[in-house]
C-alpha cells in the first residue's frame, strides 16, 4: 500500500512541473498586449496635429517677457475656428529677447511679478508677488543647498537664498510652504545674507537671471501633508534686474 501512497505523490509532482513548464513558455513565447489608447471625448490623450503650415515664429521686438503669445487659430473647411491648433501653438516655446528685462512670468495660472532687488551692506533682499489665477493650492519653495531657486549676477556668480519668505510664513527644514488664495495677492521674499562687497557696497549691481523653484500642491493634498508629489512644478524666470541701495521694504522680517 506503500508504493501506491508514493507512486500519486510522483504523478502529483510531475503534474505540477509539467503546469509550471508549460505556464513559462506560454508567457514566454506569446505576443504581448500593447495598451489602446482612446483618442476623443472619452480619453483625449493623443497628441493634437501641428497644423500644416507650420507654428508661427514671433515677432520681432516682442520679447520682453515670458508670457504666453496670444493663439493663433486656424479656419477649418466651414469657416469655424480650430481652437485645438491654438492650445498646441500656445505651448510652444516663444522666442525671448534676452536684452531686455524680464519682470513677469506665468506658470500654472499664476502670474509671478519681480517687484524690486534692494541691497543694505552685504544682504539683498528680492521681492517677487504671487497671484494665483486659478484655484486655490499650496505652493513650496525651498532655500536648501541643491535648491534651483537662485540667481545669477552679471559676473556669472550664482547665489541661493538664505530665508524664503511667503507672505508671512517663513521656512521650515529648508522648506517654504504656503496656500496660494485664487485672487489674492501673495509677496515672496528672498533673503541672501554674506554677499561679497566692494567700498562698503555690494560687489555686483545686477541680478543678470533668477529663478524661482516652486511645487504646487492641491488643497487635499495640503490637508493630508502629502508633499511627496506636486502637481505641478514651476520655474519662473526673470533677467537683467538692477539691484537699489537701501533697506528693504517695510514688512520683510529682520
Amino acid at each position: 500500500m506503500e508504493w501506491v501512497v508514493r507512486l500519486l505523490f510522483k504523478l502529483i509532482l510531475l503534474v505540477v512541473a509539467v503546469g509550471a513548464v508549460f505556464s513559462f513558455v506560454h508567457q514566454l513565447f506569446s505576443p504581448v498586449e500593447k495598451p489602446v489608447v482612446m483618442a476623443g471625448p472619452g480619453g483625449g490623450r493623443l497628441p493634437v496635429p501641428l497644423p500644416k503650415g507650420g507654428i508661427r515664429a514671433a515677432g520681432p521686438g516682442g520679447g520682453a517677457t515670458n508670457l504666453p503669445a496670444p493663439r493663433p487659430r486656424t479656419p477649418t473647411r466651414g469657416g469655424s475656428v480650430n481652437a485645438l491648433v491654438g492650445d498646441v501653438a500656445a505651448a510652444v516655446p516663444t522666442h525671448v529677447d534676452t536684452s531686455k528685462p524680464i519682470t513677469d512670468a506665468i506658470h500654472d495660472q499664476v502670474l509671478y511679478r519681480f517687484l524690486d532687488a534692494k541691497a543694505q551692506g552685504n544682504r539683498l533682499t528680492i521681492r517677487v508677488q504671487a497671484l494665483n489665477q486659478g484655484l486655490d493650492r499650496m505652493v513650496e519653495i525651498g532655500s536648501l543647498p541643491w535648491s534651483k531657486t537662485l540667481f545669477y549676477n552679471e559676473r556669472g556668480e550664482a547665489y541661493i537664498p538664505q530665508e524664503v519668505w511667503i507672505a508671512n510664513t517663513r521656512a521650515n527644514a529648508g522648506k517654504t510652504r504656503a496656500m496660494l488664495i485664487a485672487g489674492v495677492p501673495a509677496e515672496i521674499r528672498l533673503v541672501y545674507s554674506d554677499l561679497p562687497m566692494t567700498a562698503g557696497s555690494l560687489a555686483f549691481g545686477q541680478v543678470a537671471l533668477m529663478q524661482l523653484d516652486v511645487a504646487l500642491f492641491s488643497t487635499d493634498q495640503a490637508y493630508r501633508n502629502a508633499f511627496w508629489d506636486p502637481i505641478a512644478v514651476s520655474r519662473p524666470t526673470f533677467r537683467l534686474i538692477g539691484i537699489n541701495d537701501g533697506p528693504a521694504a517695510s514688512g520683510v522680517p529682520r
